[in-house]
């Protein structure tokens, strides 16, 4: 396991291939033993290529993360899923649940009230599926490592994108 780490804040890969970008963000810049964060799982397809919703609709799989390495006593909560489009099929009647755009998906970290370090370290694999016409399914492990300090910071960056969550 690769941990990026820095000055303030260290932040894990974008993942590109030639239809999405996908990364592992995190709503503050630090945190703080005993309290809730927010990470958020960016998805952003290239035009006409889209990602599913929780419930896919009649075909699609849906985003999820597995294999978390994370300091013991960490809670990790469910994505809080965004509202989605409603996509039909192409050359056909059924209907999907989609995300044509950069979305972010939301979930809770639980920072260990007694969690003693100078840094939280935390990795997890990501999955996904992005489609058009045919649908192409991918993974990447990503890391971050976010300071510990007494208040949290938001990261500026990422204010919009989590508020639209």
């Amino acid at each position: 396991m690769t941990f990026v780490v820095g000055a303030s804040i260290s932040y894990g890969q974008v993942h590109k291939t030639d239809q999405i970008e996908v990364e592992l963000i995190s709503e503050t810049t630090n945190v703080v033993p005993g309290q809730t964060v927010w990470l958020g799982i960016r998805l952003d397809p290239i035009d006409h290529w889209h990602t599913y919703w929780k419930f896919g609709g009649d075909s699609g799989v849906a985003t999820f993360t597995s294999e978390w390495e994370t300091p013991e006593g960490t809670e990790i909560g469910d994505i809080v899923w965004p509202i989605p489009e409603w996509t039909p099929f192409l050359g056909s009647e059924l209907v999907t649940f989609t995300y044509e755009r950069e979305v972010i998906l939301p979930l809770p970290i639980t920072v260990p009230e007694n969690f003693d370090q100078s840094s939280f370290d935390f990795s997890t694999t990501i999955d996904w599926q992005v489609c058009e016409e045919i649908c192409i399914p991918g993974d990447s492990q990503f890391a971050l490592s976010l300071p510990v300090a007494d208040s949290l910071e938001i990261d500026e960056r990422w204010v919009a994108g989590f508020t639209e969550s």
